[in-house]
This record gives C-alpha cells, structure tokens and sequence, in this order.
C-alpha cells in the first residue's frame, strides 16, 4: 500500500506536508467522537476503523492505492 499526498500550496520547498500530522489529528477526532472507543495500547489495525479512516483521508486529498489500485 501507498499514500500518494501532493504538496500544498506555498509548502513544496518543506520537508514535510499533510501526510505528517494529518492522519494523526484524523485518529485523534475519531476518538474524541467515540468512533474509536477501545483503551490502552493497540497496533492501529484492530482499534481503527480503516474504511473510516481512509475516507477521511481522502477528504483531506490523501489518496491511498493497494497494488495501484484507489481503495479509497
């Protein structure tokens, strides 16, 4: 799988873009909204809701392929 994220405007020069912070404030919402509700610490893949997550991640210009293939 990959994430393939263009640069935002005025911020090509950067060393990092919205693939940084993004999916973190998106986890961080989801469990402010009770979408993610399990405690501790987990690997992303059982406490995140994936197909959420990837929609939301699309929202935001964050398009992610599997085999070069848009699952999102």
């Amino acid at each position: 799988m990959e994430c393939i994220v263009n640069p935002l405007s005025g911020w090509e020069d950067a060393g990092c873009n919205i693939d940084t912070g993004m999916p973190a404030s998106i986890i961080a919402q989801m469990i402010k909204d009770k979408r993610i509700v399990v405690r501790g610490s987990f690997a992303p893949g059982p406490a995140v809701p994936h197909k959420e997550f990837f929609k939301e991640l699309r929202k935001r210009k964050m398009v992610i392929y599997r085999n070069g293939k848009v699952i999102n």
